[in-house]
């Protein structure tokens, strides 16, 4: 895709605001059950992130591997350890305002992080990296059905005999600090990014044969997605794993859509920040739980209501402002890190259509 699909980027605003019910809904009994209204979000930023990489190395299969791997670590896992170190500084504000111990270090900080959101940055930067290794490789060496048939393979079996491990949370209460935390999420995103492989050849296919294989192509990604949304079930600890599969894949496939429309096209400005909302949006969610717990001691579903649609406005609004400062975009993955900020032009190289 050599310009940015808007439908795309409207469906990762929606994919941001769905990781941000996901976890401001539980703050009151009365709307925990909305949570899981927003379960789809990882996986759709899975598939979309390994099938954009995938895409990406069809378009330009001379593309240098390590220089692609390079950009990731630089517009991934600089941010995470950014934001680790901000959660940590917040965690630690908030325990000692609560008189409970502080956070405390580890080697398992800088896979999981120090929020229960940042643990899906290493991941992504992983299976990103995996999946240019593969698409340099191999999956344009093999016909699209025959890789479509394994990833699909992959992402059942994965499914099916990985069941998600059940771990406890850290003994201080925190729940993104420890290795075990991560691997349970890691374990429920495996399917999701092994259908990413199919979703970037797909796209591939597509852009140069549009008009022969579309309807085969997406025919056949309905079927996958009915059959994920099933196996998805027999996953332990996930009762509402349809969602996560076929809620998440289904969004893909309506990214392969062309429609546009004025209001999908601001929707697509605040999607093309959704890294930076889903990297904030805890920062305000922490901020809520305190306001909560401190001034109303209670939350009925109406002031919930009202919480989250601040959460989402309080987030994008912080992503955008980020994304316009040249001392701040990097932290989100915008812009390389202020060493590297030498010219607008030098910028667009690296950075051009961030996904």
């Amino acid at each position: 895709m050599n310009e940015r699909n808007p439908l795309l980027d409207a469906m990762r605003f929606i994919a941001a605001v769905g990781v941000i019910v996901w976890h401001v809904a539980p703050l009151s009994a009365a709307t925990a059950r909305w949570g899981v209204a927003g379960h789809f979000a990882v996986a759709f930023f899975t598939c979309t992130a390994v099938g954009l990489t995938v895409n990406s190395f069809g378009r330009n299969p001379q593309r240098p591997l390590w220089r692609y791997v390079w950009t990731r670590v630089l517009r991934i896992y600089l941010p995470f350890l950014c934001w680790t170190l901000v959660y940590l500084l917040l965690r630690d504000a908030k325990y000692r305002m609560c008189g409970q111990a502080m956070v405390p270090l580890n080697g398992a900080l800088l896979v999981a992080g120090t929020a229960h959101h940042l643990w899906f940055l290493p991941f992504v930067l992983v299976a990103t990296a995996t999946a240019a290794a593969l698409a340099k490789g191999v999956l344009f060496q093999l016909p699209a059905w025959v890789v479509v048939v394994i990833a699909v393979t992959g992402a059942l079996c994965w499914a099916r005999l990985m069941p998600v491990p059940v771990v406890a949370a850290g003994d201080d209460g925190s729940d993104g600090l420890t290795l075990g935390y991560w691997w349970v999420q890691v374990s429920a995103a495996m399917p999701s990014a092994w259908m990413g492989l199919a979703v970037g050849r797909i796209w591939t296919e597509l852009a140069m044969d549009p008009w022969r294989s579309r309807v085969a192509w997406l025919g056949l990604m309905v079927v996958v997605a009915g059959a994920l949304g099933g196996a998805g079930l027999t996953l332990a600890n996930l009762s509402n794993s349809a969602w996560v599969y076929g809620g998440g894949f289904g969004m893909v496939l309506l990214s392969f859509g062309a429609w546009n429309s004025g209001g999908l096209r601001i929707m697509a400005g605040w999607g093309r920040v959704a890294y930076g909302i889903y990297l904030v949006h805890v920062g305000w969610y922490l901020l809520l739980e305190i306001l909560l717990r401190r001034w109303v001691g209670g939350a009925d579903t109406a002031m919930m209501m009202a919480n989250l649609l601040l959460a989402v406005a309080l987030s994008t609004g912080s992503a955008l402002w980020l994304a316009r400062n040249r001392f701040t975009a990097w932290s989100i993955g915008m812009g390389p890190p202020l060493p590297l900020y030498r010219t607008r032009k030098n910028r667009q190289n690296i950075f051009r259509n961030s996904s």
